[in-house]
């Protein structure tokens, strides 16, 4: 019986190196992994995005669906929602005007906070009229001494016209 357990290192011999300072093998291996890194970062960029299924076959690209809320970059407005703007600023311009000059700044502030809601409702699958109802006469009813019936009949008739709207565009 020989003493060598293993007789593979016999046929086969180890090449025989210098150990590898700590720092060195560190750095080289550092190196590796940053280049690893940005070589699947690129392969990724390159190649469509695709989804996987269980059995780890890829299929078709996967396509980029739009948010609920509406992409916007600052102060630039999407057209939908311009129009929804447009819409609930009818007829309001003499309300607007009997405002004092305090509250004026946050009933606008708070009609953009009303139109994006609107928007974000109208972008979604379902949509519910009830809700741009309330969203409407919540806005509206910052206005002091207006007559509440006042509210709900601009609110139906504005609700009435998003609705068009939406339907026309779906239709397009």
């Amino acid at each position: 019986m020989s003493p060598n357990l293993y007789p593979s290192q016999e046929l086969y011999p180890l090449p025989e190196e210098e150990p590898k300072q700590g720092t060195e093998l560190e750095r080289e291996s550092k190196v590796e992994t940053e280049a690893g890194q940005e070589a699947d970062l690129k392969r990724k960029a390159e190649q469509p995005a695709t989804h996987e299924t269980d059995y780890g076959r890829a299929t078709a690209p996967v396509p980029v669906l739009h948010t609920s809320e509406p992409q916007q970059l600052g102060d630039v407005k999407t057209q939908e929602l311009m129009q929804i703007e447009t819409i609930l600023s009818e007829h309001i311009d003499t309300l607007y005007q009997s405002l004092p000059e305090a509250q004026r700044p946050l009933f606008k502030e708070k009609g953009e906070e009303a139109a994006q809601k609107i928007d974000s409702i109208l972008r979604g699958a379902k949509i519910k009229a009830r809700q741009i109802v309330s969203i409407i006469i919540s806005w509206l009813s910052i206005i002091p001494g207006i007559n509440k019936f006042f509210i709900e009949q601009q609110a139906e008739i504005k609700t009435n016209k998003l609705l068009a709207l939406h339907d026309k565009q779906r239709r397009v």
